[in-house]
């Protein structure tokens, strides 16, 4: 079934007030039940069981002496979604001043994450591996994101702010090493094994933001940052929904602020994308999975501790903000007869065969799939408007199977400047190359020849890559996956700096179609509600799995429980609690908000209910401490489970341990 999705208004916000800088934040829980397709590595994906990591929306508000505000909304998914962010509009509107040039979805990109959100057609049937867009999904998610940011404006302070960049190297390196050399501005000055560690853009940019208190000091509200990284670290093969190494970089930093800083209220880490497209995580040949993820995000976030730290006396108010947004629309029933200088979409058969270290399976080997593979295209003007490309599907069934109508055809792009810091936010995956154009295009408007200047790829939507001419030529993935042809990079080097060029203090300027209408396919993947008439109970006592190879160890229990349906997967579900005194009292030593328990659904029993696992990893050993594994049983309440750990000591062992600790 498909079904019209129609915005015809545009919302404003309510009057922004001038006077003093003020900033807010608040978050909320994205993760879907069980059974919702993952979005990213398409067709070889698996559908989620469970989570290791939470998934988050965080929203920061900023609003500057000038009056003019800005709202931020970092999302652990594949990339912002265009239909997404106007219901967000249509919900947060009449109550903020947030108005539609000053809303921002940023996302992490992670391969682990649901999709089926999509605005397009062709990304709900192609990102994950079933298609469909779930109405129910998507409602949920847009309110989510709306009461993170009425509750970040409702919650704004007097607030500073300071800016800063600094580089990080080693732990990126550019996957895509043969197309990038062929750019004529290239990084490198050879192909090398060590070489691919400097085709990267290695700068991480950070928004230090501070807060009043009701005492009178200025405490850390967190940090928005942008680095190029893929959230490719755990393996397609997992069916586990996380948000991959962006959990450790978000967690991290805002764990240790608000320990270092003894802040009164939660600290958030809003870590975006930076122009990823080739850029993906320096791990470990064979070693993908949460070790490796775990490795890289710690070192990505001790790098931005360092630069937050730094930033501190840099800290001032915010006094102005210059916001510049605009949707294009593609579509020649848009009031022109061309695509605006781009070809029709069209995806190229390299994409089938994957990008390197996530290809498929024998495709990547057989033409027209494998990288590099590409038709002959004369030196003169006037050849195929896609230039190298081979087509997936042949013309003759291309208007059947993938009509132009079903690709992205709304094309937002966003400039949000503060202070002395350019966010630019567009929707393609941007390779380092085709990032360089764009940025060198910003730089020529005279306000931004000084500024540090970040973009942010997959922001608003998602749109596939966005790779330069020579890169696109070489039809490797990225090439295969930029949907416009060969010139897309330049044209979207001139538009982003036609949009700068319209950059201007306390004005929000805002272009956009008077009417969005989205026609998408409908398929419920959020689970239909079903009845439960059975106790909770464990099923297991905990049991530890030694750690092998590249994988953890952990302790496991199972339990029976309501079914999926019946469980609100965004809210609490287990912890681990510990005693150092056997038993008489215990405290809570890890929860599943953290990155070392995971949730996972085993299979539907019968009369409604479900076989669960909750896992702990990567726990300690301490003596004779001892632990239990809690879980909030939406059917029964606590369920504890038999005690673990320093339970196996003898008599003796424990005397010993109580000596040694006292």
């Amino acid at each position: 079934m498909r079904q019209l999705y129609d915005f015809s208004t545009i919302p404003v916000g309510k009057t922004p007030q001038s006077g003093q800088s003020m900033a807010g934040h608040a978050q909320r829980d994205i993760t879907p039940p069980p059974h919702m397709p993952k979005a990213g590595y398409s067709a070889n994906a698996k559908c989620g069981k469970g989570f290791r990591t939470r998934l988050k929306a965080r929203a920061f508000y900023l609003r500057a002496e000038d009056g003019l505000s800005f709202a931020l909304v970092q999302l652990d998914l594949l990339g912002g979604s265009l239909i997404v962010r106007q219901r967000v509009l249509e919900i947060v509107s009449p109550v903020t001043d947030i108005g539609p040039g000053q809303l921002m979805l940023g996302a992490t990109h992670t391969h682990s994450g649901p999709g089926n959100f999509c605005a397009s057609e062709f990304y709900n049937r192609y990102a994950s591996n079933k298609s469909g867009f779930d109405p129910v999904y998507f409602e949920f998610l847009s309110q989510q994101i709306a009461e993170a940011v009425i509750e970040a404006y409702q919650s704004a302070r007097p607030a500073r702010v300071a800016s800063g960049q600094v580089a990080v190297w080693g732990l990126t390196r550019n996957r895509s090493l043969i197309p990038h050399f062929e750019n004529i501005q290239r990084l490198v000055t050879a192909i090398d094994s060590h070489t691919v560690f400097y085709a990267i853009d290695p700068r991480l940019n950070l928004l230090r933001i501070d807060a009043l208190h009701d005492d009178g000091k200025y405490y850390p509200l967190g940090a928005i940052s942008t680095f190029s990284i893929h959230a490719t670290g755990v393996p397609q093969q997992i069916d586990e929904y996380t948000a991959d190494l962006w959990a450790h970089v978000e967690r991290d930093l805002a764990n240790q602020v608000a320990a270092d800083f003894h802040t009164p209220w939660p600290v958030l880490h809003a870590a975006i994308e930076g122009n990823h497209g080739d850029m993906t995580p320096a791990i470990h040949v064979g070693a993908a999975g949460y070790m490796e993820s775990r490795r890289i995000g710690e070192a990505i976030a001790q790098a931005a501790l360092r630069l937050f730290g730094q930033l501190e006396p840099s800290l001032t108010e915010l006094n102005e903000l210059q916001l510049a947004f605009e949707i294009r629309d593609l579509h020649p029933t848009a009031g022109h007869k061309e695509w605006q200088g781009l070809p029709e979409p069209m995806i190229g058969a390299a994409t089938a065969a994957g990008a390197r270290e996530n290809t498929t399976p024998f495709l990547e080997h057989l033409p027209p799939f494998k990288a590099g593979w590409r038709k002959p295209v004369p030196h003169r003007a006037g050849g195929p408007a896609h230039g190298a490309k081979v087509p997936m599907i042949p013309a003759v069934l291309r208007k059947i199977i993938l009509p132009a109508a079903n690709y992205p055809h709304y094309l937002p792009l966003q400039l949000v400047k503060i202070g002395d810091w350019l966010l630019a936010g567009l929707p393609f995956e941007i390779t380092v190359g085709a990032g360089q154009r764009i940025e060198s295009a910003l730089r020529t408007h005279p306000a931004l020849t000084n500024c540090r200047i970040s973009l942010s790829s997959v922001c608003n939507d998602y749109w596939g890559y966005c790779t330069t001419e020579q890169e696109y030529a070489c039809q490797f993935y990225e090439g295969g996956h930029t949907l416009y042809g060969p010139h897309s990079n330049a044209i979207m080097a001139d538009w982003m700096q036609q949009l700068a060029g319209r950059l201007l203090p306390a004005q929000s300027i805002v272009d956009q179609p008077e009417r969005l209408d989205f026609r998408l396919s409908l398929h419920r993947y959020m689970p239909e509600s079903a009845l439960a008439l059975d106790a909770a109970r464990w099923l297991t006592e905990p049991v530890y799995r030694l750690p092998i190879r590249w994988e953890e160890g952990f302790w496991s229990a199972e339990w029976l429980d309501v079914n999926p349906s019946q469980i609100d997967w965004h809210r609490p579900l287990a912890h681990v609690e510990a005693s150092d005194d056997h038993g008489q009292h215990w405290w809570v030593l890890t929860d599943d908000e953290g990155v070392d328990m995971s949730v996972r659904w085993i299979k539907d029993t019968v009369r409604g209910m479900s076989h669960y696992t909750v896992n702990w990893f990567n726990p300690e050993f301490a003596g004779a401490r001892q632990y239990r594994l809690v879980v909030q049983s939406r059917a029964s309440g606590a369920l504890i489970s038999p005690v673990f750990g320093g339970n196996c000591l003898t008599e003796k062992a424990v005397t010993l341990m109580d000596r040694l600790t006292h």
